[in-house]
């Protein structure tokens, strides 16, 4: 008869065996939590460079992270317009940034950056612009077309705004609103813009603070117009 020895391992050995494996495990599953919980900033451009044919971009701020991402223009030049200037970014998602240009400061070359302040990091956008035109400098202007009827507008870094025009139906004064009208088309000394409705706009800046036009209106109907800056 043979005698078999039968080794028994113990419910507290068994525990004594994994406790190692499961503290490995834990920990990468730990590590890997943090990871994908981390924010992060990703700017889809960071050289930028400007001229009368390119006075905007878009960006946009991403955070490919798990964590929201609070972001911030920390520095910038006077002459580079950012909407908005601060903002946060949810973990996974994106978020779209203005940067635009004053063409107004005459010309030459300007080269500066923008400094990215996050809490996932920080980072610099690299801007020039180029300009070889004399366009006038963003404000409010105001003034009136040859019907002696009020028209004003703001140019704000290569976009008319707050636009209020007012002409003669049947001998009824109208008044044509417009919040937005439209981007700016540069040329050398004169821009065009056109609104969704239709309306376009043609000026020359004879001066630094006068801009003579004509305002026709979807109708074909054409008010000529003289305005000077008010603010700036």
């Amino acid at each position: 008869m043979v005698n078999r020895k039968q080794n028994r391992i113990l419910p507290g050995k068994v525990a004594l065996l994994l406790f190692p494996l499961l503290c490995i495990l834990c920990w990468q599953g730990c590590g890997s939590e943090d990871e994908n919980a981390s924010a992060s900033l990703e700017i889809s451009k960071t050289e930028l460079f400007f001229s009368k044919d390119t006075s905007r971009f878009v960006l946009t701020f991403s955070n490919p992270g798990g964590e929201i991402m609070e972001w911030r223009v920390y520095n910038k030049p006077d002459w580079i317009f950012v909407q908005p200037e601060l903002g946060d970014v949810p973990g996974g998602d994106s978020r779209s940034v203005l940067v635009a240009c004053d063409l107004s400061l005459g010309d030459g070359v300007w080269s500066d950056s923008i400094e990215i302040r996050s809490d996932a990091g920080n980072e610099m956008i690299y801007v020039e612009m180029t300009v070889d035109i004399a366009a006038p400098p963003s404000g409010l202007y105001s003034g009136n077309t040859v019907e002696d009827l009020p028209i004003s507008f703001l140019l704000n870094y290569g976009i008319m705004q707050d636009f209020n025009g007012s002409f003669l139906v049947n001998g009824q004064v109208q008044t044509q609103t417009m919040p937005n009208f439209g981007t700016i088309i540069y040329s050398d000394t004169s821009f065009t813009v056109t609104s969704v409705y239709g309306d376009t706009i043609v000026a020359a800046y004879d001066s630094v603070s006068t801009i003579n036009g004509s305002w026709q209106r979807p109708d074909l109907n054409t008010y000529t117009f003289s305005v000077e800056i008010e603010s700036e």
